[in-house]
């Protein structure tokens, strides 16, 4: 398909277990990719006005950018990991997940997700961060992921895999820029640089990425910057000087700026919504 490990990157961003009643009643937009997996059945989620119950032992994703409304069940405990996925062009979301996507009950999937649900601690009764630091628990949870977003480009329809196999040949020749801003975010990060990554000047370069991902590399880099700091925002518990910092922000009111620009809000408001729609 086109969809090489020099490409397409999966980083866990928050893996957890918890109880979901009462308080799993949520309304907002998911921040980032996301997979559910409930240990029974009683939970829903809607997107769409479409209802989907949640069953026991199967898995979900959900895309980022999704508006949905929760509810939960008695007695439901839920493993839950959000996902940095990096590489997907533009629009993959649409095509792969325009609303929650029931994975089924594979086999492999339902073997890793017993063993997340043995390793961590309920979060309702523990501390928050109980078993997410746990590099056992760590390494569990992005092979797990590695294997749900395998299973979602197989149970997607067929139309939307040959969309996205074409979409992601583009991005082949633009790895190494990519690989790179990932691993630099945090650095200067320039287009003539990027280009001589790709052996490409610096005018075709911005050209092919333009085509590819559908954004300028500046603005990809700033779309990025934004996507990690509202991970670390919504999920961790760094200040936003030290997450501007992390981020490649060169200080506070230049990330505030960045920031609101993309999410249309300012840093501390975003996540004290994402706390809230978390139940934190």
């Amino acid at each position: 398909m086109g969809l090489t490990a020099d490409v397409l990157h999966l980083r866990p961003i928050y893996v957890g277990r918890s109880s979901l009643w009462p308080w799993w009643n949520l309304t907002g937009v998911s921040a980032a990719w996301t997979i559910w997996t409930p240990d029974r059945d009683g939970s829903r989620v809607t997107v769409d006005g479409r209802v989907t119950a949640m069953r026991g032992g199967h898995v979900y994703m959900i895309a980022p950018g999704t508006s949905m409304r929760t509810a939960p069940g008695p007695d439901v405990h839920q493993v839950y990991v959000h996902l940095d996925v990096v590489g997907l062009p533009s629009g993959a979301e649409t095509l792969l997940a325009p609303r929650p996507v029931d994975l089924g009950n594979d086999a492999m999937l339902a073997g890793q997700s017993a063993a997340l649900h043995a390793m961590l601690a309920d979060e309702r009764t523990t501390s928050p961060s109980a078993g997410s630091d746990d590099p056992v628990a760590a390494l569990a949870a992005r092979a797990f992921a590695y294997q749900a977003f395998a299973r979602l480009l197989v149970v997607a329809p067929s139309a939307a895999r040959e969309r996205l196999a074409e979409r992601m040949r583009a991005h082949d020749p633009l790895a190494p820029a990519l690989l790179h801003i990932e691993q630099r975010i945090a650095e200067p990060l320039y287009v003539e640089g990027l280009a001589q990554l790709c052996g490409m000047g610096r005018q075709w370069f911005a050209r092919r990425f333009q085509r590819a991902t559908g954004r300028s590399p500046a603005r990809y880099v700033l779309e990025r910057r934004v996507a990690l700091a509202s991970h670390h925002l919504a999920y961790g518990d760094d200040s936003i000087d030290e997450v501007a910092s992390r981020c490649g922000f060169a200080d506070r009111a230049h990330f505030a700026k960045a920031f609101a620009r993309i999410r249309t809000i300012p840093p501390g408001r975003f996540r004290r919504e994402e706390r809230l729609r978390q139940g934190r």
